[in-house]
């Protein structure tokens, strides 16, 4: 009641400094004067949060051990190894030399890392995606010095066989420009694409990246190819986020402004509204994310964009508010909608559940640090240490609920990432200049090393567990094909939902390819003790891209999910024949809406339980 209480003053005061917002300054490790027309004129939100209004659920925060290195970006190689890379210039006592550029491969069933090096440039601040073979491929980063590394291209396949003998392909390519806070996505016929960034690790107009690139570039002489959608929208315009549409098209979101987009011969689908509010991308940073997708909608995509600053100032208000848009509408319009928090620096994912976790973040400052005469050490203020939870399916005005706090301080440079066991990796944490790992009067936020836990409350529910039984792991499905696997470990069998789900590569608030997909599903009685699932893959790569990073979830009637089964998506796969001993016909039918339909359907649900019941 007590945090509540000063949380709830604390919002007060934040939106009394919303007179604050003024003219910008170049952001990033060294700042350069931004002499360009301000941005577009901010529609401040009027409404104060008071967090204790919203409803209070349970869940846990558990340190789990050391990263080794910041975790300032995140990758799940496999249900067991997370990548962790971090920025040359951030000290750690687990490194050689104190600073150097590193990568962390952390392993989650003993909770312990080992350290892999970069021989090559800097990787910070990079963006990164999985190849369709599962390829993870990071570039960009750092520019400047003997360790900029801004037009690189690495690659990482991790090999189980060797270990920590793996070591990062430093040679995989190079880029023909710069790319310091670019971001990328793999497209549906298997390319990467790459957009924008910085030349130099600022945000002034003539040394900001307004172009996009390919790889492999179909570009005769290999040169990137200029986007004006950037440029339109300066000066906020690193970091954007990209998804591709189920018809192959890219929504494209940065500052305030949105837009449907064929990169392919460069040409604007469809202008969107500006998002009301403040600016939402780096470094007055908020978080967007597509909401689950659903066959009975056609796939018809909608998004939702949270959070955001007002200026390059300490004192700068968080934005509480967050707009939601279906693009593909004949009008489409923001549904705007507001927070219990104000956020800048927030991560966003979908759950298991189908629920989205917004965690980590600030509720005053801007994204980045370094020391100006105008700005402090510390850009970031008053961390938030509450997660807060968005049920896309509930009516405007009950959406938000409010999960326990974590005590350590996650603001720039953290990250946050779904495991397959539904709990939610949390690392990182890097906000003070200089660099410092010991907190004291000139060391107000250290850089954090500690790698917690977090566990939403279906993770807390006295409920079975359901057990999936997958054909192969990872399990390689195609489009538009019929697969089938098992489900044990429930007595109630109905009401079941499954979920796809890709977290794809985080930093600065970004899940690069994060994507997730409901399943029409059909359940039929395979024993006294289990079920079949039988399920219709996506029609095509536009839906679902062709990648191996997407896992399986199963969520009970009483929504517990189970532990997620990776599943890696090819053009090539055929269908899955009938498992022996199983169902040809599904009797128990379940939509993503979870309902049971049908009269024969009801009959055979019945005699399972009937079954169970005389166990």
């Amino acid at each position: 009641m007590k945090r509540s209480l000063k949380v709830l003053v604390l919002s007060v005061l934040v939106w009394a400094l919303l007179p604050s917002l003024a003219s910008s300054q170049a952001e990033t490790d060294n700042l350069q004067p931004n002499n360009t027309a301000p941005p577009p004129t901010v529609n401040v939100p009027v409404t104060v949060p008071d967090p204790t209004t919203f409803p209070q659920l349970n869940g846990t925060w558990q340190v789990i051990g050391k990263s080794g290195i910041p975790g300032v970006h995140l990758a799940l190689l496999t249900p067991t190894k997370m990548m962790i890379i971090n920025r040359v210039d951030t000290a750690s006592p687990f490194l050689p030399g104190y600073t150097s550029p590193y990568s962390s491969l952390y392993d989650l069933t003993t909770n312990s890392f080992d350290l892999i090096p970069f021989l090559k440039g800097q990787p910070g601040c990079a963006t990164g995606v999985f190849h369709t073979n599962g390829t993870l491929v990071t570039t960009g980063g750092k520019i400047g010095g003997s360790t900029g590394a801004g037009e690189y291209v690495r690659a990482f396949t991790y090999d189980d066989t060797i270990g920590v003998y793996n070591r990062w392909d430093e040679s995989y390519g190079t880029f023909t420009t710069y790319r310091w806070y670019s971001s990328a996505v793999l497209m549906p016929d298997n390319s990467i694409l790459f957009v924008g960034g910085s030349l130099n690790a600022t945000i002034t107009p003539n040394l900001t990246n307004p172009t996009y690139e390919f790889m492999p570039n179909p570009n005769p002489n290999n040169q990137p190819t200029e986007l004006p959608f950037l440029t339109e929208n300066l000066p906020w315009v690193l970091y954007p986020a990209l998804y591709v549409m189920p018809d192959g098209n890219v929504f494209i979101f940065v500052n305030q402004g949105a837009q449907l987009w064929n990169p392919y011969n460069n040409t604007v689908i469809k202008r969107l509204p500006n998002i009301p509010g403040s600016p939402r991308t780096y470094p007055l940073t908020g978080s967007a994310i597509m909401l689950p997708l659903r066959s009975s909608t056609g796939w018809r995509p909608e998004f939702l964009v949270c959070g955001g600053s007002t200026a390059l100032k300490q004192n700068s208000p968080a934005d509480p508010t967050c707009g939601r848009i279906s693009p593909l509408d004949a009008n489409p319009t923001w549904e705007m909608d507001t927070m219990p928090y104000p956020r800048l620096m927030p991560d966003s994912m979908v759950l298991p559940t189908g629920k989205i976790l917004f965690i980590n973040g600030a509720m005053t400052g801007f994204a980045g640090y370094g020391k100006t005469s105008m700005l402090a050490d510390v850009h970031a203020m008053n961390p938030v240490y509450n997660p807060v939870m968005y049920d896309p399916d509930a009516p405007l005005g009950s959406r938000w609920s409010v999960l326990p706090p974590s005590t350590l301080p996650r603001m720039y440079h953290s990250a946050a990432y779904l495991l397959p066991d539904g709990r939610v990796f949390v690392a990182g944490s890097s906000s003070n200049d200089p660099i410092c790992v010991v907190q004291s009067t000139n060391c107000t936020f250290p850089t954090l090393f500690d790698i917690e836990a977090f566990s939403p409350p279906y993770m807390l529910l006295n409920a079975p567990v359901p057990i999936i039984t997958a054909p192969s792991a990872p399990w390689v499905v195609g489009y538009n094909k019929q697969y089938q696997f098992t489900v044990s470990g429930l007595t109630d069998y109905s009401n079941l939902t499954a979920r796809l789900i890709n977290n794809g590569f985080t930093t600065h608030s970004n899940h690069f390819d994060q994507r997730a997909v409901e399943l029409d599903i059909q359940v039929s009685p395979k024993d006294a003790k289990s079920a079949y699932i039988s399920f219709t893959t996506p029609p095509n790569s536009s839906v679902v891209p062709p990648t191996p990073m997407f896992y399986l979830y199963v969520v009970s009637g009483a929504g517990k999910p189970s532990v997620g089964v990776q599943v890696s998506f090819d053009t090539n796969a055929g269908s899955q024949s009938t498992p022996s001993g199983g169902s040809q016909n599904s009797t128990t039918t379940t939509s993503t809406a979870s309902s049971l339909a049908g009269a024969s359907s009801l009959v055979s649900l019945l005699g399972f339980a009937i079954v169970i019941f005389f166990l």
